[in-house]
């Protein structure tokens, strides 16, 4: 077991995921490894378009084909690289990633973002990425993708850490700031 600490941040797409992880690592010093950044990044080298559509087969393909836990499986590769105790990983979607981190790390604490649909579709058009879903329906749609590939059991997992994200910055700021000292997480 790899003696390094992972803090697994997930959640529904526009939850807040990669605003909660960028906030620990400005506070706190700690790299963060985005999934989603290693699903692009394999999409890219086997050319496939970045459209929401392609994204969301690809993704489905590439689990089908390697296993439910192979996203894991690409950022423990990236963590490896990273020369620091405590590392945070951006958008955990299965049970089964979860349990990889689980036998590689030491410790894995799981934060769960929470945001209203609506929430949700506002930030995620806001972010202008050509994957993002641009209605209600394409959201709902994605958000079924996700659920069923296993990110409703993460979500539901009892030793996860709920932070629902409805607020404004400071707000999330705060939440962070708490639950990093009741884990008696501080900075490097």
């Amino acid at each position: 077991m790899k003696n390094k600490t992972l803090i697994v941040v997930t959640g529904l797409p526009g939850a807040g995921k990669s605003t909660v992880s960028k906030l620990i690592m400005e506070e706190y010093d700690f790299p963060v490894v985005s999934m989603g950044d290693c699903v692009r990044e394999e999409a890219k080298k086997r050319g496939i378009k970045e459209d929401a559509k392609s994204m969301q087969e690809f993704i489905v393909e590439l689990r089908k084909e390697h296993g439910p836990g192979i996203v894991a499986e690409l950022t423990i590769n990236k963590i490896e690289e990273l020369n620091k105790n405590l590392v945070i990983i951006d958008g955990l979607r299965s049970k089964e990633e979860l349990e990889i981190f689980r036998k590689t790390f030491n410790k894995v604490l799981l934060l769960v973002i929470v945001a209203s649909i609506e929430t949700r579709l506002e930030r995620l058009s806001r972010r202008r990425r050509a994957d993002d879903p641009k209605t209600l329906e394409e959201l709902r749609t994605r958000d079924e993708v996700e659920l069923n590939i296993g990110l409703r059991d993460v979500i539901n997992d009892n030793e996860g850490i709920k932070i629902e994200n409805e607020g404004d910055l400071q707000e999330l700021k705060h939440n962070i700031r708490k639950i990093m000292e009741k884990l008696e997480l501080s900075k490097e």
